[in-house]
């Protein structure tokens, strides 16, 4: 099925719960923008066309638990490039710029820190100062410095998680922290007949 996009991207979100419909029974989409049509959502287009390929890529794919994976992972990427890009952490020295506007003795080694315990959360590897697993709940998590600041990241605020997820599916991305991806996929499946209203 051809879907003609226009310039004005809001009508064509406007158009997912119809097209979630549509896609049950099991038509494959293909967008048409400016006479030229996109159906490979691994390179790199013009304006928005990445973001509606991603998104036509789950409609596209049939499997519950492989479209979960799919919005699970673009969702992550969504938010990796929204940090890295905009360099809101401002890492220096493995230091974030809120850690670094402390006092010493309330200084914690990263966002992987549990503030109760002091304790890193098990699956922080701390050779490479990273993170083993890929935990939406944390990567939507944004400190206390950053949020004065007027940076947030809400469940709504990931174009994957807000039109594919249910009240529920979203409140378990939320809350789901140090959690690892097949948990919390596992979890959405549970509740996934709430997400096609």
């Amino acid at each position: 099925m051809k879907i003609d996009i226009t310039s004005d991207l809001n009508i064509f979100y406007k158009k997912i719960r119809l097209l979630k419909f549509i896609s049950h029974f099991k038509r494959n989409f293909i967008i048409k923008y400016k006479s030229k049509e996109y159906k490979d959502s691994f390179k790199r287009h013009p304006d928005k066309i990445d973001e509606i390929l991603k998104i036509l890529d789950i409609l596209n794919t049939k499997k519950r638990k492989e479209r979960y994976n799919i919005i699970y992972d673009y969702a992550c990427d969504y938010l990796d490039n929204e940090f890295i890009n905009n360099n809101w952490c401002n890492f220096k020295n493995n230091m974030c710029i809120s850690n670094r506007n402390k006092p010493k003795k309330y200084q914690v080694g990263s966002c992987c820190t549990r503030n109760y315990t002091k304790m890193d959360c098990e699956y922080f590897d701390n050779t490479i100062k990273r993170c083993s697993i890929k935990c939406i709940s944390c990567k939507l998590f944004v400190c206390n410095y950053l949020s004065k600041k007027g940076i947030k990241y809400r469940v709504n605020s990931v174009i994957y998680l807000k039109y594919f997820l249910s009240l529920r599916q979203k409140l378990i991305a939320s809350v789901s922290f140090f959690k690892p991806k097949d948990v919390i996929i596992n979890k959405w499946l549970k509740f996934y007949k709430l997400s096609i209203k």
